[in-house]
């Protein structure tokens, strides 16, 4: 946070520390934070991996991303781990986002931002994944709205875009954590131009009832 949003010129040898500090970390953490299961409908061959069984019965309980998912579905031992990986891809879309490394001018710079892009995308469907795999954990949802508020106009799939506003609704509705002017503006950024279809958007992906409905501001979003 202090290294993204300085004052002071962003420094080269400061940020690669962080980078190599961030993947340390991730290399090194504990068996204990590897997921029990693991589903990425993103994947075309729609391949799973699980370290325990999880019988189809279960699984179709879980979460409402069962039904057409559109984020990865993972699961962990406790809800501390997801919290402390939240917190590690976070950390990884603010540096892949002020990189100072990035090309300023010239041919390699829009090779360099579509790269940046792809992976911050990465990182916020993986934060998504992490809410509705686990839904019944508030701050979940919390990082999810979060990555979103900061990143989400980089989802470029009209599906993966409608998910999106899903997760921030089901945080809206049911912790209400306000996320009602973060939907307006990635909407805007889309540049979703019906206007019937953004007002449905706005009134609830999915159904339910939205839009400051809790009543007061948006808590930062």
């Amino acid at each position: 946070m202090s290294f993204s949003f300085s004052d002071n010129p962003s420094s080269v040898a400061i940020y690669e520390d962080l980078v190599e500090w961030g993947a340390a970390w991730h290399t090194h953490k504990p068996t204990t934070f590897a997921p029990i299961y693991y589903s990425d409908p993103s994947n075309n061959a729609n391949t799973t991996t699980a370290a325990i069984s999880t019988p189809q019965t279960v699984r179709s309980i879980c979460t409402e991303a069962d039904v057409n998912p559109v984020f990865p579905e993972l699961w962990y031992l406790n809800d501390l781990v997801i919290t402390g990986l939240a917190h590690y891809h976070l950390s990884q879309i603010l540096l892949l986002a002020h990189d100072p490394r990035l090309p300023r001018l010239g041919p390699r710079r829009a090779a360099a931002l579509r790269d940046m892009d792809a992976q911050i995308r990465a990182h916020v469907r993986v934060l998504c994944g992490f809410a509705m795999s686990n839904d019944t954990c508030p701050p979940h949802f919390v990082c999810a709205c979060m990555a979103l508020a900061l990143a989400g106009d980089k989802m470029t799939n009209r599906r993966e875009q409608e998910a999106c506003l899903e997760v921030m609704r089901i945080c809206e509705d049911r912790y209400a954590y306000h996320t009602h002017k973060a939907r307006k503006q990635l909407i805007e950024a889309w540049d979703w131009r019906h206007g019937s279809v953004a007002s449905a958007a706005m009134s609830g992906v999915g159904g339910g009832n939205l839009g400051g409905s809790i009543g007061g501001d948006d808590m930062g979003f």
